[in-house]
C-alpha cells in the first residue's frame, strides 16, 4: 500500500490487481474499509451513544454548561447541543451578535455540524454553542433556534448573521 492519509478503494482494487493479480469488487473492499475503520475508531453509533454520559461529565464538572439532546423513534442520535458554561456567561459581555455556520459531516448519517459564535469587545470571535443536527429541514431549524435562545437568553436586539446556505 502507499503512505497516503486516506486510502480510497479504488486504490486498494488497483494495488490487489497489480500485485496479487487478484480482482477484487469495491463494495467488498468497501466493506473491509469500514470494518477496519469501526475496530480502529469504533462505530459512529457507539460514539453517538457516549454523548449521554459525556454531558453528563461537562454538566457536573462545569455548572453553568447546557446540553441537550434528541432521539429519533429508535433510540438514534437526531440532535445535540452544546454550550459550556464559561461561554454562556462570557455572552453578556459580548456584542449582540450571533454568527451561525454550519458543515455537512462526511459520515453514513450525513449530520449538519453547526457552530454558533459571537464577537467580544476586543472584535475576537469566541464560540457559543456547537450543534449537532441530523438534517436541515423544520423541525431541526426550530429545534436549534429554540435551544440557541435558551443559551443567548431574551435579548430583543439579537442580530443573527447565518453563514449557512440552507439552514
Amino acid at each position: 500500500m502507499n503512505d497516503k492519509a486516506q486510502c480510497h478503494p479504488s486504490d486498494v482494487i488497483n494495488n490487489m490487481k497489480i500485485h496479487h493479480e487478484v480482482k477484487v469488487s469495491y463494495d467488498k473492499v468497501w466493506k473491509v474499509r469500514e470494518i477496519a475503520s469501526n475496530s480502529i475508531r469504533g462505530t459512529l453509533e457507539a460514539s453517538y451513544a457516549l454523548l449521554s454520559a459525556f454531558s453528563d461529565a461537562m454538566i457536573r464538572n462545569n455548572l453553568g454548561t447546557y446540553t441537550t439532546e434528541e432521539a429519533d423513534e429508535e433510540g438514534r442520535l437526531k440532535s445535540y447541543l452544546m454550550a459550556l458554561a464559561a461561554l454562556i456567561d462570557a455572552w453578556n459581555y459580548h456584542l449582540p451578535v450571533i454568527l451561525v455556520d454550519g458543515a455537512t459531516m462526511k459520515n453514513k448519517y450525513r449530520s449538519t455540524l453547526i457552530s454558533t459564535c459571537t464577537i467580544n469587545g476586543d472584535n475576537q470571535i469566541v464560540p457559543l454553542a456547537f450543534v449537532v443536527v441530523d438534517s436541515k429541514n423544520d423541525l431541526s431549524r426550530t429545534w436549534f433556534f429554540h435551544n440557541l435562545k435558551i443559551v443567548s437568553g431574551e435579548n430583543n436586539e439579537l442580530v443573527l448573521y447565518l453563514m449557512l446556505t440552507k439552514l
